[in-house]
């Protein structure tokens, strides 16, 4: 929970907040994870890089945050699992802060989407049933303990 992890090569063009086709291919990895772990909820945290005004990137990273929450949901994902989160330039990759000369490469590594972990739903009868076999499994095998029984150990 909390640990954020970065989706490789889910990158947006300058200026940009739609879903590249690239893009979109590791969305779908993301949105199979989600699908088998339905009781797991995200944030999609979206970045920008330095270049544009402060307001602007923030506007523009939360555009990109929910068009890929809007993806994701439209693949069959709950909306009340996923959020979308804006961060502009404040967390930027590398050393390309605003006057610094970067290639357009170096540019792009800051204009990514994030995965955090929010939440991991505690289904009680998915405990208890969890529990129960747990528990069966300790009783089976005490079962068939001995304690008077001789054990030689090494053979």
């Amino acid at each position: 929970m909390n640990k954020t992890f970065q989706i490789k090569e889910l990158y947006y063009d300058y200026k940009k907040s739609d879903i590249r086709t690239d893009a979109a291919l590791v969305l779908d990895r993301l949105v199979r994870f989600l699908a088998e772990y339905p009781e797991i909820h995200v944030e999609l945290g979206s970045h920008t890089d330095a270049r544009g005004g402060y307001k602007y990137n923030h506007d523009l990273s939360q555009d990109r945050a929910a068009s890929a929450v809007n993806y994701v949901v439209q693949h069959g994902i709950e909306a009340s699992r996923i959020r979308a989160k804006g961060y502009g330039e404040t967390k930027l990759q590398n050393r390309c802060k605003n006057n610094v000369k970067c290639s357009e490469e170096a540019h792009q590594l800051n204009r990514r989407t994030e995965v955090k972990v929010t939440e991991v739903e505690k289904d009680p009868v998915a405990i208890a049933k969890a529990t129960a076999i747990s528990e069966a499994n300790v009783f089976a095998n005490l079962s068939d303990f001995d304690p008077c029984k001789k054990v030689t150990i090494g053979k």
